[in-house]
C-alpha cells in the first residue's frame, strides 16, 4: 500500500519512480487500483483522471 495523506479533502499520494500499478485506500477504506499510462497520468476508471508530477499525485473529486 502507497502512504498518502489527506489535505482538505485531497489525498496525495506518494509512488516510486517507475511504478505501473499502485494501490492505496481512501478515506472510506476502499481499495482501489490504478495503473500510469505513458504519458504518466494516473487514471482511475468511471471516477478520476489524476495527472501527475511523476512523483507526487492528487486526487480530489
Amino acid at each position: 500500500m502507497a502512504p498518502f495523506t489527506m489535505v482538505n479533502n485531497t489525498m496525495v499520494l506518494w509512488i516510486s519512480p517507475g511504478s505501473s500499478d499502485v494501490s492505496f485506500r481512501s478515506r472510506t477504506d476502499s481499495q482501489l487500483r490504478l495503473k500510469i499510462n505513458k504519458q504518466m497520468q494516473i487514471k482511475l476508471i468511471g471516477l478520476y483522471i489524476i495527472k501527475t508530477n511523476g512523483f507526487k499525485e492528487e486526487i480530489s473529486k
